[in-house]
């Protein structure tokens, strides 16, 4: 099991496990997003936050360089049973990293070299095939765009 697994599932979502479709959360995801941030941003309390946001941005870069797991972060992700959220709509993973301003430059370029290389590599328009799911990369990634903070 990867690191990044570990530290999300102790954040609060379980990473897909190659049989799903979806990422699921077992808190409120702006729990999962405050837990995140507390590990990662830059605080008196918090002395080892540079080597944290590396380890986390390391493992979250090789994470999405698997295809399977890059398409299922794009998608929408579901709660565990009778867990409350914020909204019925549960939004993807990707989505809710975007929302961290911390994490916002870096994974923004990813997103971006991610879409550039689908347009110039993929003669099917860029969709993916997962799981049974067609899936068209750069068309959910210009959704996640939406919610930068600029």
């Amino acid at each position: 099991m990867s690191l990044l697994v570990e530290y999300f599932r102790k954040f609060g979502i379980n990473l897909n496990d190659g049989e799903e479709t979806f990422n699921s959360f077992v808190v409120d995801p702006r729990k999962f997003q405050s837990n995140l941030i507390k590990f990662i941003q830059k605080s008196a309390d918090n002395p080892k936050w540079e080597k944290n946001y590396e380890t986390i941005w390391q493992n979250l870069e090789s994470y999405l360089d698997d295809e399977k797991n890059f398409a299922i972060s794009l998608l929408p992700s579901k709660n565990v049973a009778n867990q409350p959220t914020h909204s019925s709509n549960q939004d993807s993973l990707l989505k809710i990293l975007l929302e961290i301003a911390d994490l916002q430059s870096d994974l923004f370029d990813y997103l971006i070299s991610k879409c550039l290389n689908y347009l110039e590599t993929n003669d099917n328009n860029s969709d993916v095939h997962i799981l049974g799911l067609e899936i068209n990369i750069p068309w959910y990634i210009d959704l996640k765009a939406e919610y930068l903070y600029i």
